[in-house]
């Protein structure tokens, strides 16, 4: 497993220590922001945006909805990591109350599987997390062409790697000017955990969407083919959130 050993070193060698520096580049920047989720009933992959606030930065958490709605109980752990003076990474497991009195607290979008929620993380992980000014809008979309190469950060089958590892596939699916976009598809294959991983456009440096499950075929038979939430679903679903959206 050499190549998820050398992603993980380079996400380790990308911040300067204490976390003062934070990553420029997309994908750097999105394993900072990437992280496990597990509880009763399910683990999978979150990734945290921060977003302008009147008393500061928020950090709002997104995923798939279907795998908050699988997590049973109220805190699942989300797997933070804590950067020590040395310079090593540490995990640093972190509660997430996603249930009050069986009261789910993340909002969902009302036709797309996308869920989010503000959460309150230390300092030192806010400094290091990717803005939500970096998803894509609808024109972005609509430049990509079919076989353009495209990246996903995440947790495959939920493995307990300290940071997120980076796989990639070309779009499989056309996307058409002036057209609603529900959904695209990735020419890759995704298994439990992959949900929720973000995936961005190199070429661009911006989040495009959000893996939300396989595509199989009527029979069940994976087709190695992942349906994509597009960013603006997750904008959205974001601005539910903060209150800017009925």
């Amino acid at each position: 497993m050499r190549l998820p050993r050398l992603i993980l070193l380079l996400a380790a060698l990308s911040l300067a220590p204490g976390g003062a520096q934070t990553p420029q580049d997309t994908s750097l920047r999105l394993m900072h922001s990437t992280f496990r989720i597990a509880g009763p009933g399910g683990q999978a992959t979150v990734f945290l945006l921060t977003v302008p606030g009147s008393a500061g930065e928020r950090t709002i958490l997104v995923t798939a909805a279907h795998v908050l709605r699988a997590i049973e109980g109220d805190t699942p752990l989300v797997s933070l990591r804590q950067q020590k003076a040395g310079g090593k990474w540490e995990p640093l497991p972190w509660p997430v109350r996603i249930r009050s009195a069986a009261r789910p607290l993340w909002v969902e979008h009302p036709t797309a599987d996308a869920a989010a929620m503000e959460v309150e993380v230390p300092e030192a992980v806010r400094r290091t997390l990717a803005p939500a000014s970096l998803l894509a809008d609808a024109t972005v979309l609509e430049r990509m062409l079919p076989g353009e190469p495209l990246q996903a950060i995440g947790f495959p089958r939920g493995l307990p790697f300290a940071f997120p590892v980076l796989r990639g596939g070309p779009l499989a699916s056309p996307i058409l000017p002036d057209q609603p976009v529900a959904s695209f598809v990735v020419n890759l294959p995704v298994g439990p955990g992959d949900s929720g991983s973000p995936i961005y456009w190199r070429d661009t440096q911006l989040i495009l969407g959000m893996i939300s499950q396989s595509i199989v075929t009527g029979k069940g038979t994976p087709l190695e083919l992942a349906r994509i939430l597009p960013a603006p679903v997750i904008r959205e679903t974001i601005d539910r959130v903060a209150g800017r959206q009925p």
